[in-house]
C-alpha cells in the first residue's frame, strides 16, 4: 500500500532507540548530529553512485538503488534516518538556546500521533497527487497549519486527543495489570 509498514518500522525501531538516550548529554546530541550527517551521505550519495554504477539494469534493480521521495529502498531510509538524527541533535542544541523559537516545533512533536493522523486524513481527502507530485505551496500549508494549530493546543490544551487517548488507555492497563500481580 502506500505505506510499507516493513520499512517504516525501521524508523519506528530508530526513534525507540533514541527515545532511550540520554538527550541532555552533549555529547548524545554530537553523536546524534554526526550518525546523522554519516548516514545521509551514506543513504544518498551511496545510493546515487550505486544507481548510477547500475546504469542500463532493469527497473527492478534500480528501484532497489533509488533515493527518490518514497521509494522505500535501503539507500532512501538509511539517508532518511540520517537526516532525522541530524536535525533532532541540532534542535535539541537550538532549543537549549533559544527555546521560544522552537516552541511551534517542539508542540508538533508533543502531539506527534495527533497531527500525524490528521496529516494523513488531510492526504486522504485532498488526493495521492498530494504525495506523488508534490507542490510547495501545499507542502509549506502542510507545515504552517501543524505548527501553528499543535502550538496552540498544546498552550491551551496540553497533550493532543490521541495522545492522552492512548496515555489513557495505557495507564488504565498498568493500573490494571499490577492489580492483577
Amino acid at each position: 500500500g502506500t505505506y510499507a509498514a516493513g520499512i517504516w518500522m525501521a524508523y519506528v525501531l530508530t526513534g525507540l532507540a533514541v527515545g532511550r538516550l540520554d538527550l541532555l548529554r552533549g555529547d548524545v546530541r554530537r553523536g546524534l548530529v554526526l550518525a546523522g550527517a554519516g548516514l545521509a551521505v551514506a543513504g544518498y550519495i551511496g545510493g546515487s553512485l550505486a544507481f548510477r554504477a547500475a546504469a542500463g539494469a532493469g527497473p527492478e534493480v534500480l528501484r532497489l538503488l533509488s533515493v527518490e521521495p518514497h521509494a522505500d529502498s535501503t539507500f532512501e531510509v538509511v539517508g532518511n534516518t540520517g537526516v532525522a538524527l541530524g536535525v533532532l541533535g541540532l534542535c535539541l542544541v537550538v532549543a537549549d538556546r533559544w527555546p521560544r523559537v522552537v516552541y511551534p516545533v517542539a508542540a508538533t512533536g508533543a502531539l506527534a500521533l495527533s497531527v500525524y493522523s490528521v496529516h494523513i486524513v488531510a492526504i486522504a481527502a485532498l488526493g495521492p497527487q498530494v504525495v506523488h507530485q508534490p507542490d510547495v505551496a501545499t507542502h509549506v500549508a502542510f507545515v504552517v497549519v501543524a505548527l501553528v494549530v499543535a502550538s496552540g493546543w498544546r498552550a491551551w490544551l496540553g497533550r493532543g486527543p490521541l495522545e492522552l487517548l492512548l496515555h489513557g488507555l495505557s495507564t488504565d492497563t498498568a493500573k490494571a495489570v499490577t492489580r492483577t500481580t
